[in-house]
C-alpha cells in the first residue's frame, strides 16, 4: 500500500502508450460498461509509491488477467 502520484500521466499512458482509450473521456465510458473489475488492478507506480511506505523504486503492474480480460477491466480499481 502505498499513494500514487501520477494519476493523470496514467491516463496519458493508457491513450499514448497503450492505445486503449483515444481520449481522457473514454476512461469513464469504459467504467459504465463494467459492473467489477473481476480481481483485475491496474498500479499506476511508475515513478514509485508513496506514503505510508516510500519506495522510489516500486513500478506498476497489472494483475489478475485472464484470457477473459477486457480493456475495461484494466483500467480501473
Amino acid at each position: 500500500e502505498g499513494s500514487v502520484f501520477i494519476a493523470g500521466a496514467a491516463v496519458q499512458w493508457l491513450r499514448d502508450g497503450l492505445g486503449l482509450i483515444k481520449e481522457e473521456k473514454d476512461t469513464e465510458e469504459a467504467a459504465r460498461k463494467i459492473e467489477d473489475t473481476e480481481g483485475v488492478y491496474l498500479v499506476p507506480a511508475f515513478t514509485g509509491l508513496g506514503a505510508p511506505y516510500w519506495d522510489p523504486l516500486a513500478r506498476g503492474a497489472i494483475l489478475g488477467i485472464n484470457r477473459g480480460t477486457r480493456k475495461e477491466q484494466s483500467l480501473f480499481d
